[in-house]
């Protein structure tokens, strides 16, 4: 059965979330493959943590506090900095008492996902975090593009913000650089007619043979 939509949102999430890209088609049919055969959106995240393509984004040297401040500006790059810094002790806090990388990081993308736009504290951050899903989204399930590499996921997301606006200007720029195939030429006067030859040629044996079976 194939994955539910929400599902495949799930993913989405998550990749914008821990990489701030998108996923792009391929990663993503490839995740909601082991979704459909019985792992969890934790574990494929603890496996993420565990890639060379996530330590890019946050490397593996970091310290919990570094790993902290990185994610949480990150992710909720649009709330105050008094806050951003009162959050940042307690994810360094849920980490040193043994929380994964990966396993906090899941539960943040959920919450944030769940938080209104209009949110005093949180609402711009979350409004900016459902564009990029929304962005992500359009470019590796509406388009079904796949990118080269982490850079060009990340590209597609790069000017997205906390408006509107900048939803509509990303998916313009996805499909200008990524233009969708046009038909093939039209046949010319002389191909047309021959190919409409062709086909009364087709039909008026299909014809002859059925009129012999009766025959």
């Amino acid at each position: 059965m194939a994955l539910s939509a929400e599902a495949r949102a799930e993913i989405i999430s998550l990749i914008v979330g821990m990489f701030n890209a998108a996923p792009g088609n391929a990663v993503l049919n490839e995740l909601a493959d082991l979704i459909e055969g019985g792992a969890t959106l934790g574990q494929i995240a603890e496996s993420l943590a565990n890639t060379e393509v996530f330590h890019l984004v946050y490397p593996d040297s970091l310290s919990n506090g570094e790993f902290a401040d990185a994610f949480v500006n990150n992710i909720l790059s649009e709330t105050s900095q008094e806050i951003r810094d009162s959050l940042i002790g307690d994810v360094e806090a849920i980490l040193d008492s043994g929380t994964s990388r990966g396993g906090l990081m899941v539960l943040a993308i959920q919450l944030l996902r769940e938080v209104d736009s209009d949110d005093e504290v949180f609402g711009a951050s979350a409004a900016k975090f459902n564009n990029k899903v929304d962005v992500a989204t359009y470019y590796s399930e509406d388009r079904g593009l796949s990118g080269a590499d982490l850079d060009s996921l990340q590209a597609v997301l790069l000017n997205v913000s906390n408006l509107a606006e900048s939803v509509v200007t990303a998916k313009q720029q996805i499909d200008t650089s990524n233009p969708a195939p046009g038909p093939g030429p039209s046949p010319s006067p002389g191909q047309a007619q021959a190919l409409l030859q062709a086909q009364a040629q087709v039909l008026l044996q299909a014809q002859v043979l059925h009129l012999r079976q009766w025959s």
